[in-house]
């Protein structure tokens, strides 16, 4: 689910999802700008217009258990629009949420514990689910360049939650296609337990 960051088919911050046990029950986008509900909309000086989209599920394995998930992308060029656009999704992230447990998801082009991005989504009430994890496989440098892995490398890709969601386990996906990656940024996967739902 979601469009482009301008408006239509070109690179989208989408959430996919399995249609088997998950049910859509709202969903929307927003730009990281001045002007959030105007598609394309760039006002920070970003290398290109960055977005949030952000869907709201029932989760059939949990009876029903409502959740809401955020994916983003924010510029590889300007710190200041980073710093703009993490202060933009923590002030939104009440209103989508609600008292439903929330993840938060991204290429935040900013190092975990390292940049005022991370530390104002931190302030914002969320945890970093690679922080929390019960356990967690060996670190990587998430951003490759379609070079080799970096053991122990930035961290700049992330999932982040509200303190009520269990992380059982955290990992970075080195898995490629016949010596191919998908992508030249290493997956950050997370196996995450929802609290069950109030009586």
């Amino acid at each position: 689910m979601g469009t482009g960051r301008d408006g239509g088919e070109d690179e989208s911050a989408a959430v996919f999802y399995d249609r088997r046990r998950l049910v859509p029950v709202g969903h929307g986008d927003f730009w990281l700008s001045d002007t959030p509900g105007r598609p394309g909309s760039n006002t920070w000086g970003g290398s290109h217009p960055r977005m949030v989209t952000w869907v709201r599920f029932h989760d059939r394995a949990a009876g029903g258990r409502p959740f809401c998930v955020l994916n983003t992308h924010l510029d590889n060029g300007s710190a200041y629009a980073r710093a703009r656009a993490a202060a933009l999704i923590a002030e939104r992230v009440p209103g989508l949420a609600g008292s439903a447990p929330l993840v938060v998801t991204g290429d935040f082009n900013a190092v975990a514990h390292e940049s005022p991005v991370h530390a104002t989504l931190l302030g914002a009430g969320l945890v970093d689910t690679w922080d929390t994890a019960r356990s967690r496989g060996p670190a990587y440098g998430t951003w490759h360049g379609w070079g080799p892995p970096t053991p122990g490398g930035d961290r700049i890709d992330w999932i982040l939650a509200t303190p009520d969601v269990t992380v059982q386990r955290a990992w970075v996906d080195l898995s490629a296609d016949g010596g191919q990656w998908p992508s030249d940024h290493f997956p950050v996967c997370a196996a995450l337990r929802l609290p069950a739902a109030p009586e």
